[in-house]
């Protein structure tokens, strides 16, 4: 059983990750004619070296009350009134992601979504929900007037399936949360009715950490993705 572990445990960490499915869809994205070179971004592949601790997140939801819901939507509109929209910045090629994600020390989030995808439709209004609470704020002409404390970004598969594929984007939406001295904190698959759960409860918690506490989280989150994704290939074979 040990050795069968170990050889998927290895399997996992290098095969070449080629297709991605929306939450509700059967849909899969073939392989791409085109090619991108991965030394660039090798330091964003899915997480290696890590230790294999199962710590599980707090639970924190951003919504807790009508309250909460009356107070975000009056939030909105006054963003609204005043000409202010949130900055996602829109990846259209692997030279924008990587300048994205070094350009400050703040989180970087960076949502992979899919023109044909109806759950990143639905998570897309969400996204922009939570831009508009902890992001940049633009006026009309793509200034920012009031800044964030963290940077949003969106990549769409269909027009950047090399750097997906580079990734090992698998299922859309999915996300990415980023610090620039950290590397890669945290990437995970995020249906809309999991937004609270995976995305903004991560993110309230990595807005309190330290650097040194978000590289400890960076290994609890590797060992995580390892853990299930050999627990989920064991049940396969079972």
């Amino acid at each position: 059983m040990m050795m069968k572990v170990k050889v998927l445990a290895w399997a996992l960490f290098n095969v070449n990750l080629r297709n991605a499915a929306c939450f509700q869809s059967n849909q899969l994205f073939g392989q791409c004619s085109r090619s991108v070179s991965t030394s660039k971004i090798r330091q964003h592949l899915p997480f290696a070296n890590t230790q294999h601790c199962f710590m599980p997140l707090q639970s924190i939801s951003w919504k807790t009350s009508t309250d909460g819901l009356e107070d975000e939507a009056s939030i909105m509109k006054d963003y609204a009134r005043r000409g202010l929209s949130p900055k996602i910045t829109n990846v259209k090629k692997t030279d924008d992601f990587l300048e994205f994600i070094a350009e400050d020390e703040r989180l970087c989030v960076v949502k992979f979504y899919a023109s044909w995808c109806k759950s990143c439709a639905k998570f897309g209004i969400r996204y922009k929900k939570l831009a508009t609470k902890h992001g940049d704020k633009t006026n009309k002409a793509g200034k920012i007037r009031e800044p964030g404390m963290v940077r949003f970004a969106e990549v769409e598969y269909g027009q950047n399936t090399s750097l997906c594929r580079a990734l090992g984007i698998r299922k859309l939406p999915y996300i990415i949360i980023y610090k620039a001295s950290v590397g890669k904190i945290a990437e995970f698959p995020c249906g809309p009715k999991y937004f609270d759960e995976r995305l903004v409860t991560r993110l309230n918690q990595y807005l309190e950490m330290s650097d040194e506490e978000l590289k400890f989280e960076q290994k609890m989150e590797g060992g995580n993705a390892l853990g299930n994704d050999i627990l989920s290939q064991l049940q396969v074979d079972d």
